[in-house]
């Protein structure tokens, strides 16, 4: 008779076991599925909302460099602003801003609209003179400052921009 050794025991999950560990990861996974699916639409909002200000802040700082860098006009003695109205401002080389519509637009001198801000409810331009209070909407060639306010998407933006050629006026 012969003598076989022992044969090694091999160990297993069980069905149990592996039941378990699946209810485990399953109580896991319900657990983290929805902090992880509230922290993305989070951060889906924070870039909408980063994208619009981001939009309405580049509209109102082009129309805050077209006010700094308006010219002398030809006669020396103004700056050459041709049309200064609440919604619109327009150079004497046919240059400006305005509002069309709900978008602000940019002109260029040969009078192609390009849009700079899109669902725009509110543009305010206001013309002031170099004391800072009295306007100057009848007479835009006295204009030193001008305060812009820009409200669209839920944002509202301010500045004042002073006319750079207006110092040497």
């Amino acid at each position: 008779m012969t003598v076989q050794p022992p044969r090694p025991r091999t160990r297993a999950f069980t069905l149990l076991e592996m039941m378990v560990a699946v209810m485990v990861l399953a109580i896991i996974a319900a657990v983290v599925s929805p902090v992880i699916s509230t922290t993305s639409d989070i951060y889906i909002q924070a870039m909408s909302v980063r994208t619009k200000s981001e939009r309405v802040g580049f509209a109102l700082e082009r129309g805050v460099r077209l006010v700094r860098e308006i010219p002398v006009a030809a006669d020396g003695m103004s700056v050459a602003i041709r049309t200064a109205a609440a919604d619109s401002l327009i150079l004497e080389d046919n240059s400006g801003i305005q509002l069309d519509g709900s978008d602000l637009v940019m002109i260029d001198t040969t009078g192609r609209k390009s849009a700079l801000c899109r669902n725009v409810t509110t543009f305010t331009l206001t013309y002031l003179a170099s004391d800072g209070v009295t306007a100057t909407t009848a007479t835009p060639g006295l204009t030193r400052r001008v305060n812009i306010t820009l409200k669209a998407d839920g944002f509202t933006l301010s500045s004042a921009a002073f006319v750079r050629a207006g110092a040497s006026l």
